[in-house]
């Protein structure tokens, strides 16, 4: 893949500028701890969606408001709540109790690593106008944001050693936060919780992916009972609900199951739910046209006979699944990994060139689909780089709220020019990627956010 541009710089340091330092992104890189990358690549995407990063991040307030009163050994502060006329604080926290427990799992350990990304990150100085100029049109692809550009030779990273030198410099102010963290108790949380993290081997970020936000999702469930029980205790009403979590608010959409019986042409639906999907690459260019295929017509037929309620009888059917409520964050994964055919135990990587575009309107919604036209624009993709599935590397590319690309290779993190993202659609049928070249940097995992209403 290529390294970033200065003109990426620059987009990064603009729209930092227009921003008070409160409000301005965090570039933060992550420390591997042995074949970590598949982790560090899905932090990366997440802490990067916006809605999710802020409810983790008031999570982990409510969590260390719990962790403070423990600490002090404090008594249950009900009752001076109720003397005052006060039943909760509205914090907007919906399932805030001073006696919930603290118990560590996969969501306090990824609050807790949100958290130190979000306040760990150091303010680095920007380049000159001047400078920037003339790095412009110099022949390095790559450029320092912390200081001026550093020579072809030795191209740059966001972070940087160096930067004490410019900030007394009005040309080289503090303008963006970046640095590096250690996502030690995360890493060490995530191989306790599951076995299949559990040693240092390379793993898959899309397992990862899956199994984080269904123990997150399932774990805001259990606070919010936990909270109703400790209210029911005290004789407290309890909260008003939602009823989802909000990861569920965030990722979850619907799927209709749609059988069309062609014996009397009686159509069953079954709705069924999804936080991310998986689709087929094969014979497909594009993910537009993975999405299309995903809802291709499928006939039962033979052995597959379709049972009908109506007919009570096995009888030859056409299947097809479309998508009826779109998620505010829609996910999707390429199955770039397959079993060989030969052996069905040996995987071999996909490296099929899969175009993807910046702005997405789904093919295949649903005629009673909620929102079926909805434009989603992408923000993250987690890259697989290696030929092989076992062999291979992760990297993220994360859109910044200024519209430019950033480079998250684990600890290291670059500025990149919008065209790195054509370098990772894969290899064509003549061996060669959009650039020209043979590499087998892939995007894997997509995510697009709906785009919100003018």
């Amino acid at each position: 893949m290529s390294n970033g541009g200065s003109s990426a710089r620059l987009r990064l340091e603009a729209h930092a500028r227009s921003l008070p330092p409160s409000r301005r992104e965090r570039y933060c890189g992550l420390l591997n701890y042995g074949n970590t990358c598949y982790a560090n690549s899905v932090i990366q995407a997440l802490y990067f969606c916006e809605p999710f990063r802020s409810e983790v991040l008031r999570y982990h307030a409510e969590l260390e408001r719990r962790r403070e009163r423990l600490r002090r050994g404090k008594a249950s502060s009900v009752a001076a709540l109720r003397g005052n006329g006060t039943d909760e604080p509205d914090d907007g926290y919906p399932y805030r109790h001073d006696m919930l427990p603290v118990n560590d799992n996969m969501l306090t350990a990824l609050a807790d690593l949100f958290a130190d990304m979000h306040r760990n990150c150091h303010r680095v100085a920007g380049a000159s106008t001047q400078e920037s100029s003339s790095s412009s049109s110099s022949s390095s692809s790559m450029s320092s944001l912390g200081n001026s550009p550093s020579s072809p030779s030795h191209p740059a990273r966001l972070h940087n050693n160096n930067n004490n030198n410019n900030n007394n410099n009005n040309h080289h102010r503090p303008i963006l936060y970046t640095g590096t963290v250690e996502p030690r108790s995360f890493i060490s949380r995530l191989r306790q919780e599951n076995g299949l993290f559990s040693g240092h081997m390379h793993q898959d970020s899309h397992e990862l992916l899956n199994f984080l936000l269904n123990q997150c999702s399932d774990l805001v469930a259990q606070d919010r009972q936990l909270c109703d029980d400790e209210r029911a205790v005290r004789g407290l009403p309890p909260l008003p609900n939602p009823r989802r979590t909000f990861v569920e608010d965030i990722f979850q959409g619907e799927l209709v199951n749609e059988t069309r019986c062609l014996g009397c042409e009686t159509v069953t639906r079954r709705q069924e739910h999804f936080l991310d999907l998986s689709l087929d690459i094969e014979q497909q260019t594009s993910i537009t046209a993975c999405l299309r295929n995903f809802s291709a017509r499928e006939m039962l037929r033979a052995d597959d006979k379709f049972y009908c309620e109506v007919c009570r009888t096995l009888q030859e059917a056409e299947k097809r699944m479309l998508v009826r409520r779109l998620p505010q964050v829609l996910a999707l994964h390429l199955k770039r990994f397959k079993y060989s055919e030969a052996t069905q135990k040996a995987l071999r990587k996909l490296n099929y060139h899969i175009a993807f575009p910046l702005e997405l309107r789904l093919c295949n919604a649903s005629e009673d689909a909620i929102d079926g036209d909805a434009l989603f624009e992408l923000f993250a993709v987690v890259v697989h780089v290696g030929a092989e599935p076992s062999h291979g590397h992760y990297v993220t590319l994360a859109k910044s709220s200024g519209g430019a690309w950033v480079l998250f290779d684990d600890d290291q993190v670059e500025a990149v020019e919008d065209y790195s993202l054509q370098e990772v659609y894969g290899i064509s049928e003549s061996g060669c990627s959009v650039t020209g070249g043979t590499s087998s940097d892939c995007g894997y995992i997509f995510f697009y956010r709906r785009r919100r209403k003018a």
